[in-house]
């Protein structure tokens, strides 16, 4: 007998592990809900301890456990496409992210279709140029982020955004979005062209902040393209007909659109370090412990 899942699918549980630029290397780890994460050196165990500030260099390897009723779906930022998280830690590791995702325990999978988004790009980065971008050249761009999302059988494929802040922007408040499943490159709908050199290079939505730092599109904030923000920023059909993605060649809904959604409450453009705030998605897969 399956079980009935239509009053109990919720949006899928990220665990958001943000380290900051501070005296030394902070780790702070967000929980959402859905599981903990613990730390081999007993550091972390969030739940409780959230946070720690590591002034030595070292290895901390990240576990990840589901509560009751949940499911660990994997690893995402620093750790995406791994089965084991561990990370360097230190006075000189720089500033990483890691994602460890959660689902509620349901039998019907659901296709990712919308993406939120929260995050700061810092206001004092270096403005690139666009036409140079190259997703394998981190000098490229200024900073990216990486999720898993799913397909219509409940497949999990790890998606990522680059940032440029546009150095030929009369304004200086403007960046530049390249979206990629599976390392292939994904067109925006309505997405700027200028930058599509060499072609492998997707069409790119853009951003565009405030002087005071915020975007929101009543006040000025705007997504300069598309040029509809109400319906997000959408990425073109993902099977043979659009971006013509490997996984969605057969056997999965080609005609599957991403809506990209940028929360005006925690999108900002500040003198801090690139942070994501706000990082969710509404695809899961379907639990193994379903029978029929």
């Amino acid at each position: 007998m399956r079980k009935d899942n239509s009053n109990n699918q919720k949006h899928l549980l990220y665990i958001v592990l943000m380290s900051l630029f501070l005296s030394a290397c902070n780790l702070t780890v967000t929980n959402s809900g859905g599981g903990v994460v613990t730390s081999a050196d007993e550091n972390i165990n969030c739940g409780e301890t959230c946070q720690f500030n590591y002034t030595d260099s070292t290895s901390v390897t990240l576990t990840a456990i589901a509560d009751q009723g949940y499911s660990f779906q994997g690893w995402g930022g620093e750790c995406s496409k791994l089965e084991e998280c561990t990370i360097n830690m230190g006075v000189s590791s720089g500033h990483k992210t890691v994602l460890a995702q959660f689902s509620e325990t349901v039998c019907i999978p659901e296709q990712t279709t919308t993406v939120t988004l929260g995050i700061n790009l810092p206001a004092d980065a270096t403005a690139l140029s666009i036409m140079s971008f190259a997703p394998n050249d981190p000098s490229t761009y200024n900073a990216s982020v990486s999720f898993v999302i799913f397909d219509s059988l409940g497949q999990l494929h790890t998606a990522k955004i680059y940032y440029v802040k546009d150095a030929a922007a009369a304004s200086g408040n403007t960046w530049h979005n390249f979206h990629y499943i599976d390392d292939e490159a994904v067109d925006i709908a309505g997405g700027h062209i200028t930058a599509q050199l060499p072609p492998t290079v997707p069409t790119s939505s853009i951003l565009e902040f405030e002087p005071s730092g915020l975007f929101n599109p009543p006040t000025g904030g705007v997504v300069v393209n598309p040029v509809f923000p109400a319906w997000g920023i959408s990425s073109i059909e993902l099977g043979p007909s659009g971006a013509n993605l490997t996984a969605w060649e057969m056997g999965v809904d080609a005609t599957q659109q991403i809506v990209f959604q940028y929360d005006s409450d925690t999108t900002t453009q500040y003198a801090a370090p690139f942070a994501i705030n706000t990082l969710s998605q509404d695809g899961h897969a379907a639990d193994p412990e379903c029978t029929e």
